[in-house]
């Protein structure tokens, strides 16, 4: 991949749309399973972290499922998508939005989770933490 060769070492992608550029967008899957499968099979080959965007409750779901590493805001996450989180809680890192914590939803999920999950989004990662990962 071309970004992994000028030294990006992670990739964020928009999985769903946002409610401040359309109503209900939040809830818009931008992504096939199929292009998010291509997505993730290219960035394990290339040895570059998935990061993402998904608010909506089957963006969230299919973001886990397609190994993306970093998922913010996950605002309307329901159970399935807790159950998936839960399962993958050592490879996947949620990173929060001030609308979820109001919503309540890191009330519930933060007991499933570990909490260096929650946070590890907030600095760079550090080389001991990146050794023999990759993109799942």
């Amino acid at each position: 991949m071309r970004m992994k060769s000028i030294g990006c070492n992670s990739i964020k992608f928009l999985l769903s749309s946002d409610e401040a550029f359309q109503r209900g967008g939040s809830q818009w899957v931008m992504y096939s399973p199929e292009e998010c499968a291509a997505i993730s099979e290219a960035a394990r080959e290339a040895d570059i972290w998935l990061a993402c965007l998904a608010q909506g409750a089957e963006a969230v779901k299919l973001s886990v499922r397609s190994g993306f590493r970093s998922i913010c805001h996950c605002t309307y996450a329901d159970e399935e998508a807790f159950d998936l989180f839960e399962s993958r809680k050592d490879e996947t890192f949620v990173a929060r939005a001030p609308p979820s914590i109001d919503s309540g939803l890191w009330i519930k999920l933060m007991p499933r989770v570990s909490y260096r999950s929650s946070f590890s989004t907030t600095g760079p990662i550090r080389p001991e933490e990146r050794k023999g990962a990759s993109a799942r």
